[in-house]
């Protein structure tokens, strides 16, 4: 939001307009310029990370903590991967069941 209020005000300031009283497209189309870039800029600086075991539990911990107790989250953290590794399971097996049953019939 701070991108897009700078990216807004140097828009606006270069252009004569104060940013009061700008029409709601330009300041719509403002914060759409201001995404973009930042969009761009976060597709230059993202790292690629395998999601091995240790990093899936750090994020979701991570994440976790941020919305519920710290005992409770590192609880949840738990079952959560374990959940997530037996649903990769479960999704494996039914597409091999499903692609049995077309292949047999």
């Amino acid at each position: 939001i701070e991108f897009s209020k700078v990216y807004l005000e140097n828009k606006c300031s270069s252009d004569g307009f104060s940013i009061q009283g700008l029409h709601p497209r330009i300041v719509t189309e403002g914060f759409e310029a201001a995404k973009e870039k930042a969009l761009e800029m976060l597709e230059q600086v993202k790292v690629s990370k395998e999601m091995d075991r240790e990093t899936l539990i750090n994020v979701a911990r991570t994440s976790l903590r941020t919305k519920v107790h710290r005992e409770l989250a590192d609880i949840l953290t738990e079952v959560f991967t374990h959940l997530k590794k037996m649903l990769s399971i479960l999704i494996l097996f039914s597409i091999l069941y499903l692609a049995i049953d077309f292949l047999s019939s």
